[in-house]
């Protein structure tokens, strides 16, 4: 998963960065659950399974999409989402520095309970325009 943050202008004091984090998903999402993602809210439980995905799974998707949106929410998280391929993602999101952005990716209920695998990359992005 890629963590990325830009610097916000309405932050006089405390400069945040871009940074990018990738990682592999150990599941394949489908269509399905993109589309309660793009949606910007959580579906229940019961409608992710009825979709084929394990109670599991479906109870932390849930959990990670109120999380997302919490970022969003408080101007953390710029973007997220996966590749075209599905086994793979990205995040985009505003942080003091890369710890800051790592945090993100690791407090993500997928990534804490197994579903994203552990090995990710982070990166500065240096935003031109």
């Amino acid at each position: 998963m890629r963590l990325a943050s830009k610097p916000r202008m309405s932050q006089a004091r405390t400069r945040t960065s871009a940074w990018a984090a990738t990682s592999s998903s150990a599941y394949a999402a489908n269509t399905y659950t993109t589309r309660f993602a793009s949606a910007g809210r959580a579906p229940a439980v019961p409608a992710l399974v009825a979709l084929g995905q394990s109670p599991d799974f479906a109870a932390r998707f849930v959990e990670r999409l109120a999380y997302l949106i919490r970022l969003r929410e408080a101007g953390t998280l710029r973007a997220a989402g996966p590749f075209a391929g599905m086994r793979e993602g990205m995040y985009l999101v505003h942080a003091a520095d890369e710890a800051a952005a790592r945090r993100v990716l690791e407090e993500d209920p997928l990534y804490r309970s197994g579903f994203i695998e552990r090995a990710y990359t982070v990166q500065r992005w240096l935003v031109a325009i």
